[in-house]
């Protein structure tokens, strides 16, 4: 986790945050006290019940901005981040695999190349999608992110019209920025 912060501190990502393991932000969240030394049963004992802790913490934390992300990828995606070519291309490949972008109609004719994250527990909800797309020889680069409460551990109907706000932003912007 070391190697990891000070990447994202040399990256100037001052608003990312990461847990010491999902194991130990799992355990925090759902109040273990000894949380960085949970076995994995006594994980899947804890999800049995309540969060107890807020995702937004000081303490366990997987979080970010939109601007650290779109910071990190307008890099990342160009390459800055990679010492040889064969690398930024399987960085790509895998961003190519990213589940949302399937679940999200794209504009016709972009590559695009995201990561996604979720979480859905009963009363809070996370949806978020970072990346980039190209057309042509325009890059785009986006960060999605909206957190909500809900009593029920799923919630389509807000997931179905963040998605469709999102292919229908990313839409706008291909058709604005197109040169055809």
């Amino acid at each position: 986790m070391n190697n990891i912060r000070n990447f994202v501190a040399s990256a100037g990502l001052t608003a990312t945050r990461v847990p010491d393991s999902t194991r130990a932000l799992t355990a925090y969240l759902y109040g273990a006290t000894d949380y960085d030394n949970v076995t994995w049963e006594q994980v899947l004992k804890l999800i049995a019940g309540p969060i107890v802790q807020p995702f937004l913490n000081d303490v366990q934390t997987l979080a970010s901005s939109p601007d650290d992300m779109v910071s990190y990828y307008s890099r990342a995606l160009l390459g800055d981040f990679f010492h040889h070519d064969e690398t930024l291309d399987e960085f790509r490949r895998i961003r190519t695999l990213c589940d949302f972008i399937y679940l999200i109609p794209l504009p016709l004719g972009v590559s695009a190349y995201a990561k996604s994250g979720n979480v859905d527990v009963a009363g809070y909800h996370v949806r978020s999608i970072a990346g980039g797309m190209l057309f042509g020889d325009q890059w785009v680069f986006f960060a999605f992110v909206i957190n909500w409460t809900a009593g029920t551990t799923t919630d389509p109907a807000t997931v179905d019209r963040f998605f469709a706000a999102i292919s229908d932003s990313l839409s706008l912007v291909k058709a604005s920025l197109s040169k055809d």
